[in-house]
């Protein structure tokens, strides 16, 4: 009956479904592992990478004070490999939206002049040296009590190579900004990891080649109080280049300014550089304030002006710490926060940054040498060459030894003697010199020179940083006496300069 043939026709249904389940889950077993080797499955959210909201991440400006207050002698990293008198970077900030100074980088509608932030290399450090260049800073990070996104890097940096557990992730999230040198990765950072970063060795401020960078272009700050405008008028007062209102601004706030992180029975001074703090710092009777409160006020006082200027909060060695080739622990102690300021002054001094960069990198050949005897030899020249930059003279003929003693009579607290019976030992031998005595041999070079230049007095000592005797000096034992390119441009260089700032002759 319909029934029954109902009930066959459902019958076959079932059975002829449950079939096809069984061949498509066959085939699906024998397919598998042809189309899809090794077993692994793409998922489309490990492909695409979500675009970076940097709104999900405070600026590193708002726990400036924790710094000082709570980790002020904990060890938040350790850096080896750091150049002597560089400075670590945290993040470059430029807008200001009354209740932060924040990274406008990439943001909608944020300006050229901001940046953007973009995926950074992440290689072996042999292959990131290769990709910027052979002029690059290496600098070793390990992290400790240091937590937050923002990666602590020096100069412009290209590459970053992770290790340990979390390499990958941490990589994975990896940012980097090129115009204002800052970079995060999204993973954060905590205690254990470690990378390399490389950066470019550059000599001229970034944009600086480029057209415009006077008038460069930054996001326009949000709710400054109207006392940013009344004081820095007061302080410039009739300056009419940039350059003087900058210096007038720097001047006032340094010396009628008292600084203060509240702690230790100091005046009181309040966290903070919002609209309100800032109005407080400028308007009250006394101007009372840490480095977050100061560089804020001064870079909204620059813009004000109209002169392009943002906030640069990280750390730097104290005075007297040795850092060039060795490990630094960086405390909350070391925190600061500067402003960076564009001026046509840049163009002025772009001939001796020059030199201080042709300097550098000749100190970057000589340390990296091709064999060891080469490496120590050429910190023995490092030596001579500071003596000649001071102005000490120097005798073409002499011995190392010879040169040593007569050193030793100019600067009397450095050890050039022991240095140059090491070298002539190392020359002169039968066995190389290991690694650990190239390391050990720099840093006391490293020393030499420190104590030499202290020795020297500080207008000797600043003639001496851009002095170009050393790469003139031609007879000196050891020395090549070739002129950097850069240096044999000086002259006319500094005219061209000099005619830019001073158009109508002035001297």
């Amino acid at each position: 009956d319909g029934a029954q043939s109902s009930r066959m026709l459902r019958t076959r249904r079932i059975r002829n479904a449950a079939v096809l389940l069984v061949v498509a889950g066959a085939l699906t077993a024998v397919a598998a592992p042809v189309l899809q080797p090794d077993g692994q499955r793409q998922i489309l959210r490990d492909v695409i990478v979500p675009p970076l909201d940097l709104r999900e991440y405070p600026s590193p400006l708002v726990g400036f004070r924790k710094y000082v207050k709570d980790l002020d002698k904990q060890v938040l990293f350790t850096v080896s490999g750091l150049p002597r008198g560089a400075r670590i970077r945290l993040a470059t900030m430029d807008a200001f939206t009354g209740t932060v100074m924040d990274v406008a980088g990439g943001a909608p509608g944020s300006p050229t002049g901001s940046g953007s932030f973009a995926r950074l290399a992440t290689e072996s450090p042999s292959a990131g040296a290769s990709a910027v260049g052979a002029h690059t800073d290496q600098v070793s990070i390990r992290i400790a009590a240091y937590t937050g996104v923002w990666l602590p890097d020096v100069g412009r940096p290209r590459a970053v190579t992770f290790s340990g557990d979390r390499a990958e992730s941490l990589a994975h999230g990896l940012y980097g900004n090129s115009e204002t040198g800052t970079v995060l990765t999204t993973a954060g950072l905590r205690r254990g990891d470690r990378f390399i970063v490389q950066s470019a060795a550059t000599t001229v401020p970034a944009a600086l080649g480029s057209a415009g960078f006077a008038n460069l272009q930054l996001p326009a700050p949000d709710r400054v109080p109207q006392s940013v405008a009344s004081v820095a008028n007061t302080f410039v007062g009739d300056a009419s280049t940039a350059a003087d209102k900058v210096g007038r601004l720097s001047t006032a706030l340094s010396s009628g300014g008292f600084f203060s992180d509240g702690l230790d029975g100091q005046l009181s001074s309040r966290p903070g550089h919002g609209t309100d703090r800032i109005d407080t710092l400028l308007s009250g009777t006394q101007m009372v304030g840490d480095d977050e409160q100061f560089a804020v006020a001064m870079t909204l006082m620059a813009r004000q002006l109209g002169i392009p200027a943002r906030v640069v909060m990280g750390f730097y060695p104290k005075p007297k710490a040795t850092t060039a080739g060795g490990v630094y622990s960086v405390t909350g102690s070391d925190v600061h926060a500067w402003v960076e300021v564009a001026l046509p002054i840049l163009l002025l001094a772009s001939p001796f940054l020059l030199i201080l960069g042709a300097k550098s990198r000749r100190r970057r050949r000589r340390r990296g040498a091709q064999t060891p005897v080469d490496r120590l030899s050429g910190g023995w020249r490092e030596v001579i060459d500071t003596a000649v930059d001071l102005g000490t003279p120097v005798v073409a003929s002499a011995t190392r030894r010879e040169t040593a003693r007569s050193l030793e009579g100019h600067y009397p607290g450095a050890k050039t003697l022991l240095l140059a019976e090491r070298t002539d030992d190392v020359v002169f031998g039968k066995q190389d010199p290991t690694d650990a005595d190239v390391l050990t041999f720099w840093a006391e070079v490293e020393q030499i020179v420190g104590d030499m230049c202290h020795s020297a007095g500080r207008r000797r000592r600043l003639r001496g940083r851009f002095s170009v005797r050393s790469f003139k000096a031609a007879r000196l034992p050891g020395l090549s006496g070739r002129v950097p390119r850069e240096i044999g441009r000086m002259p006319a260089l500094l005219g061209r300069a000099r005619a830019r700032l001073f158009p109508g002759g002035r001297r």
